[in-house]
């Protein structure tokens, strides 16, 4: 298995295949406006607290700073559903376009919708699991990141339950360690070159955040045909090992 031959494959299908990058970069848009929302009803309160802080008594500082934390709260849930079902997409679709098949945002919001609920069971027994490892110095948590890297793109691609895809996921990694590696490594180095380039966008006042928003968007989609294409690609050397080369 060529990565390079991978990566190209990969950039193809996101070049022919643009609507891909939408449900991430709604997500995105969508998290940025709640955020916008929630912070912009708390300015008045601050702004009054960072001027003249008499004016504000222990009672309403103390609603203010529950008010604060509800909110964070409430739109890091809303956030974290919809960024859920975004990339749950991305992977249907992604799935679809290495098949040869044209991308649509309708047939992928169906597909999602009918998995969301073993996709969501999957996703938190992922968190606990890494968390639970993560408590225990750290690099537990990190090696069972590893094996579960495809559980995700399983439910979606295999319509496995949570746990047959915990299985799959673990075993498909465990069989190909070399190739998960190195696309490991591959996914870090393109993050520092997408964080290099959000950092020198952000600096421009306002359509920064855009611009960071675009290029982020444009790495977790990339990203994510990457790894669905590893998938299939290991899939189909179920029986045997896979020669990884660059």
């Amino acid at each position: 298995m060529s990565i390079t031959q991978l990566l190209k494959d990969s950039f193809r299908i996101a070049k022919e295949n643009p609507l891909i990058f939408v449900p991430l970069l709604a997500a995105s848009v969508i998290g940025i406006l709640l955020s916008l929302i929630f912070v912009g009803t708390a300015l008045p309160f601050a702004a009054i607290a960072a001027s003249d802080p008499g004016q504000i008594g222990t009672a309403e500082a103390l609603t203010g700073i529950g008010a604060a934390i509800g909110a964070t709260f409430v739109v890091s849930l809303i956030s974290g559903i919809i960024g859920l079902f975004a990339h749950a997409m991305t992977v249907a679709m992604a799935d679809q376009a290495l098949k040869g098949n044209p991308t649509d945002l309708k047939d992928a919001l169906i597909r999602t919708r009918v998995r969301i609920i073993p996709v969501a069971i999957a996703v938190l027994l992922v968190s606990v699991l890494v968390g639970i490892g993560s408590i225990l110095l750290v690099l537990p948590g990190l090696i069972l990141g590893f094996f579960l890297i495809f559980t995700i793109v399983s439910v979606m691609t295999d319509h496995t339950n949570a746990f047959q895809a915990i299985q799959r996921s673990m075993k498909t990694v465990a069989g190909h360690i070399l190739p998960v590696l190195i696309f490991f490594l591959v996914v870090l180095g393109l993050g520092l070159v997408t964080g290099i380039v959000g950092g020198f966008v952000g600096v421009i006042p306002v359509l920064g955040v855009f611009l960071t928003m675009i290029v982020g968007g444009a790495y977790t989609g990339f990203v994510t045909i990457l790894l669905v294409s590893l998938y299939q690609t290991l899939s189909d050397h179920a029986g045997g090992s896979v020669d990884a080369e660059l």
